[in-house]
């Protein structure tokens, strides 16, 4: 029995933590955004994450990171039991979402405190951190403070001591190439401490790294193939020879493959018994090989003026897709643009005009709601709705970057 008669219990520190969060919520405003994350496991794992949309509603998304490794069926049965709670799945973000508008924040966050509670594992609101970067000054934090004693070191068993059992790993066979594609992104986000995309069948992996690479699964043996675009035009076939006889000695595990003129470098890893600590392995292999060789690969396999090696089965210039990552990673300003691209007058309208065309794609795909429609902001259409305005504000302000580079290089040239 505790000492302290006056101490608080956890379901009394739950509803602290759901009146806190609501009250923060209530003036949280767009392009801000909350993030509950755990940190009692020695790492920073993202849990929860709250925006504004567009309407003005709250969106609660839970990533991958939020739950544990599991199997296919107890994936499955996770799903369900969310869905049964009030979480939707949207499939194309792999995430669920929870959104409500400004007078039920209350509601929202008792069905994350339960599901906090009852899904994750979280015993109480002391094993929680809150990210709250855009925090107003006068008003308190969401976190609760922990002031149980922390455990000494020693208390933990040393797994490579010779007085403890030899553990055996046990791996999961996945059912499916869709099962194996779950695991490796719960394994994928774990690890990155992002919440990492799927799309289309692919893991795209976060722009943290020297040149963006993707996750695929190939349906017959169930194997992962890490893979990135070397390059997007190989000009001499030659070149392709020497590249080959200088790197594959020393990177025994990456293949090269040419198709239509590209280039990729790919890991393939066999998963036909899912082992996570593999999985994490090859990760970590993979972006070492990116950000130790890649930079010297794509400049072999690139030589020539920018432009050189645009696609040429792909109406975005590639040089201005590595503006857009770039953009994406840090802000420019024309001036780096300038830099970027030598000055040259004649490419930078080039992914101009590339840039406003695919801004105006973007902003005709974009869905009309009508007025009677707008409290179903949570359906299908407001999602894809959310994904077409973002992209056409990337390319609109890329659009915006490119004229006035165009000036700048336009004057220095007279």
């Amino acid at each position: 029995m505790s000492s302290n008669l006056f101490e608080s219990s956890p379901d009394d520190m739950w509803r602290a933590y759901t009146a806190g969060l609501a009250g923060r919520l209530a003036s949280l405003q767009r392009n801000q955004f909350i993030e509950i994350a755990r940190t009692d496991t020695g790492a920073f794992r993202s849990l929860m994450e709250f925006r504004v949309l567009g309407s003005g509603r709250v969106r609660c998304s839970i990533g991958g990171q939020a739950f544990p490794i599991a199997d296919v069926a107890t994936i499955r049965q996770r799903r369900e039991t969310l869905e049964a709670m009030g979480w939707r799945y949207l499939p194309r973000k792999w995430v669920y979402v929870h959104d409500v508008g400004r007078t039920a924040l209350a509601d929202l966050t008792a069905l994350v405190a339960r599901t906090l509670r009852e899904i994750c594992g979280i015993a109480q609101p002391s094993q929680l951190t809150t990210h709250d970067p855009f925090l107003p000054s006068d008003e308190p934090p969401v976190d609760v403070p922990n002031d149980a004693p922390q455990r000494p070191l020693t208390a933990v068993p040393d797994p490579e001591s010779d007085d403890q059992p030899a553990t055996t790993e046990i791996g999961i066979v996945p059912c499916c190439a869709d099962g194996l594609l779950d695991l490796a992104h719960t394994v994928v986000s774990t690890d990155l401490q992002r919440d990492v995309v799927v799309e289309d069948g692919l893991i795209e992996l976060p722009h943290i790294d020297f040149a963006p690479s993707r996750i695929l699964v190939t349906d017959e043996s169930l194997q992962l193939v890490f893979t990135t675009t070397l390059t997007h035009r190989l000009t001499d076939p030659a070149l392709l020879g020497r590249f080959m006889i200088e790197h594959s000695a020393a990177w025994q595990d990456i293949s090269f493959m040419v198709d239509h003129d590209h280039v990729y470098a790919q890991r393939v890893v066999d998963c036909a018994v899912f082992n996570p600590r593999i999985v994490s392995s090859a990760l970590a292999d993979w972006r070492h090989f990116l950000n130790d060789t890649g930079p010297t690969m794509v400049r072999q396999l690139n030589p020539g003026p920018p432009g050189s090696h645009d696609c040429t089965q792909n109406g975005l210039p590639v040089g201005l897709q590595t503006l857009l990552e770039m953009h994406l990673a840090e802000p420019l300003t024309p001036e780096r643009i300038v830099h970027l691209t030598s000055g040259k007058v004649h490419r930078l309208n080039e992914y101009l005009a590339a840039a406003e065309t695919t801004a105006a794609d973007w902003k005709d795909s974009l869905t009309v709601t009508p007025d009677d429609q707008k409290s179903e902001v949570g359906s299908e259409v407001d999602a894809e709705n959310q994904l077409y305005d973002t992209m056409f504000r990337l390319f609109d302000d890329m659009s915006g970057l490119l004229r006035e580079a165009i000036g700048l290089a336009s004057r220095s040239g007279d």
